[in-house]
């Protein structure tokens, strides 16, 4: 008897292979390699090089800062993340919640970029391959076949009417001629190949899930006069929905999509609003918030407080992700200011004990000493950036200075803090590990942060004194290219939020989770020695970055409002070809 992999026709292995270890072949290259299994060119160039016909960032000439209709984007293609990937097939599949989906491994998130798959770490090959291809056999074992192709008594002409639509909701776009009849052609090969008609369809949803038109998305568009790429509208539906939701698009996206009517910056901006006034948008901005904060981290840690239990790790973790939701959909005061500033968390009783106050009917914990405020007042920042029995002002510091001011670091060399002693207290004894010189250029910055919390012990308790002496902050921070005085916690709060520096940074977190990469507009990294180059490229990013944190100052930090600017620019519908500038890459430290 046949086994069940050599059941499996040439062609349906032909789109497995093809979705290893790159993104799709870009079917308009036009220097021409050779073909490709499926048939598409392989391109002679990489992806993001040159297309001849095609406008790269060097070559446009158009850019005015000031002027929004001038912005411009990357092309790109962006693999679904596994949350993606999982919502997807639920939606359009149908299967079931118990369906078992471990068998995908987990992405590997990469440093400011969020959880975006165009890292190598991340392509389909190997037991991350494996994997994939097992779950594709489950979701299609979970499938109510019935149901998706109710026709299939009728064979081949089943597929020919039913491909149409459960293609379309799986690859979110209308589905060629072409490769409808690569369906019926892979049925045939099945029954070819001695299995029962009933029971090759369970290969044809594993050959729609296989296909590098469901893992991938598009974000390429298609050429204009001019020589740049628009987004079609299918892309358009599928950038927005993905974004806002983690779903695919729903029927009001497909509807417009399908007239080609997300075209417009004005349209797109009422379609994000529209998206964002639903429940999904919600799920989806939480999963940013606990990615742009970490929240997850607080998951490994140990503390030797009794108090500091499992349940109480994973209530700090889903306190980061509920308070950025209840802000950011706060009737009174949705704003970056209110993030940073808020009198209260969101929580529950395994948490109270890290803020010595007990939660409140509508699910929030009031803080009760005035230093405690927003986002660095919560106990998932301040004992995961903390040694298991004392804060740790470097690490707390540089997640200070690259989570809310986007202020980077080159990679710390190997130096053993020192040990603690009796009567020193906890800032005494960093301040010996900063002096060293290996390390003094980058804790000038670094350590006036991670001092200001000093008034949080490792588990984020307030404290007030440390090694018998009142514990007194008086330090001086770079922000918005001013000196500023910040003497408590709260008063480095509210520093930052008041920022232009601060919003900034948030819009640069959003654009890195709405396009998947990092910005290649200039950016501070301290201890590396590296001169950005002015390209236009990095000029395209800033001009971008600028216009959506302009957009925010004006609506009063609005949250929503860098969100809504950022898919609103011409940057997000219009794009051209990128190149890969080694100064705006792996240039990140690792922990400190």
């Amino acid at each position: 008897m046949k086994s069940r992999l050599t059941l499996i026709s040439p062609l349906l292995t032909a789109w497995l292979l093809s979705s290893c270890n790159t993104p799709p072949n870009l079917p308009n290259f036009v220097k021409k390699k050779g073909k490709t299994q499926d048939g598409t060119v392989e391109p002679s160039t990489g992806i993001g090089e040159e297309i001849a016909g095609g406008t790269g960032t060097d070559g446009y000439t158009n850019l005015v800062c000031k002027q929004e209709e001038t912005h411009r984007g990357l092309r790109a293609w962006r693999r679904l993340s596994n949350t993606e990937i999982i919502n997807t097939v639920k939606v359009v599949f149908a299967v079931p919640e118990a369906t078992d989906f471990t068998t995908l491994l987990n992405d590997i998130p990469k440093k400011d970029i969020f959880d975006t798959v165009q890292a190598k770490e991340n392509f389909m090959e190997g037991n991350r391959l494996k994997g994939y291809v097992s779950f594709a056999e489950k979701v299609s074992a979970g499938t109510n076949m019935a149901k998706v192709f109710p026709c299939m008594a009728e064979g081949a002409a089943c597929l020919t009417k039913q491909m149409p639509i459960i293609g379309a909701a799986a690859w979110r776009r209308p589905l060629t001629a072409d490769e409808i009849t690569l369906f019926t052609t892979l049925y045939k090969n099945l029954l070819l190949d001695g299995v029962k008609s009933e029971a090759t369809f369970p290969y044809i949803i594993q050959a729609l899930i296989l296909s590098p038109n469901f893992m991938y998305r598009s974000e390429l568009g298609k050429a204009n006069a001019s020589g740049e790429f628009e987004l079609t509208s299918w892309e358009i539906a599928s950038a927005l929905s993905y974004l806002l939701w983690r779903n695919p698009p729903d029927d009001r996206l497909k509807e417009l999509a399908a007239k080609d009517g997300l075209n417009t910056s004005e349209i797109i901006a009422a379609e994000a609003n529209r998206m964002l006034a639903d429940p999904r948008a919600k799920v989806a901005m939480g999963d940013f918030a606990e990615m742009w904060l970490e929240s997850k981290r607080i998951l490994n840690v140990n503390k030797p407080q009794p108090q500091f239990t499992d349940a109480a790790k994973l209530g700090l973790s889903e306190e980061v992700k509920k308070f950025f939701v209840q802000t950011m959909w706060g009737s009174k005061d949705a704003t970056y200011k209110q993030l940073l500033t808020s009198t209260y968390t969101v929580g529950d009783q395994s948490t109270a004990f890290v803020y010595g106050s007990q939660p409140q009917s509508d699910g929030t914990l009031p803080f009760v000493q005035e230093q405690r405020r927003g986002i660095l007042g919560q106990g998932a920042y301040l004992a995961s950036h903390a040694l298991p029995d004392q804060p740790n002002p470097i690490t707390r510091g540089v997640y200070i200075a690259e989570r809310l001011l986007c202020v980077d670091f080159a990679p710390p060399p190997a130096v053993k803090i020192p040990e603690q002693m009796a009567g020193l207290s906890n800032k005494e004894r960093f301040r010996i590990h900063s002096s060293a010189p290996a390390c003094a250029l980058c804790h000038v910055a670094i350590d006036p942060l991670g001092f200001a919390m000093e008034n949080f012990d490792s588990a984020g308790v307030f404290r007030s004194m440390d090694a018998g002496q009142p514990i007194a902050i008086n330090m001086e921070m770079t922000i918005d290219k001013k000196q500023v005085q910040v003497t408590s916690p709260q008063g480095l709060s509210t520093s930052i939020a008041e920022s232009r520096q601060g919003m900034e940074c948030f819009v640069r977190q959003t654009f890195r989770y709405t396009l998947g990469r990092m910005e290649y507009a200039q950016r501070e990294i301290k201890g590396a020695p590296i001169t950005f180059k002015d390209s236009n490229q990095a000029k395209l990013d800033q001009c971008q970055i600028n216009a959506a944190t302009d957009a925010m100052v004006k609506a009063g930090g609005s949250l929503k409002s860098a969100i809504v600017a950022m898919v609103s620019s011409p940057a997000f519908r219009i794009r051209l070809i990128g190149k890969l500038d080694t100064n705006a890459l792996g240039l990140l430290g690792g922990e400190h």
